[in-house]
């Protein structure tokens, strides 16, 4: 599989695919997340964000509430090697309200995949 069609296929999913690198404190303790791959829909879900998002961690990308919310979910993921699946809100840099998500969160190799599909429209609805 090449790298062009690695992008293409990630690019053609309908979910929001975000691949982490773990960063850790001495003692082991996940501390932060480098991105170091994303797809069309999490970059367009990034707004303004999305072009300069790779490489960044989630403690320069995001207010604190934000990023510390997102490493507390993905820690028991990292220390345990177990995926999780959950519902989160969160508003996104492009709008201004809350959207909710069905996210799976995954160890790779030595990287964490954070898959999620929007799910606002259904919650709404309810």
């Amino acid at each position: 599989l090449t790298a062009d069609a690695l992008r293409e296929l990630l690019d053609q999913s309908l979910n929001g695919l975000v691949l982490y690198e773990p960063l850790l404190d001495p003692a082991g303790r996940l501390i932060d997340l480098r991105i170091i791959l994303l797809n069309a829909v999490a970059e367009s879900d990034m707004g303004r964000l999305g072009p300069v998002a790779l490489g960044q961690t989630v403690s320069r990308l995001f207010e604190p509430s934000v990023w510390q919310s997102i490493v507390a979910r993905v820690r028991p993921v990292v220390e345990t090697g177990e995926p999780q699946r959950m519902e989160m809100e969160f508003v996104l840099p492009r709008h201004q309200r809350p959207s909710f998500f069905d996210v799976t969160i995954s160890r790779v190799s030595t990287g964490i995949l954070i898959a999620y599909t929007d799910i606002t429209p259904i919650r709404q609805a309810q």
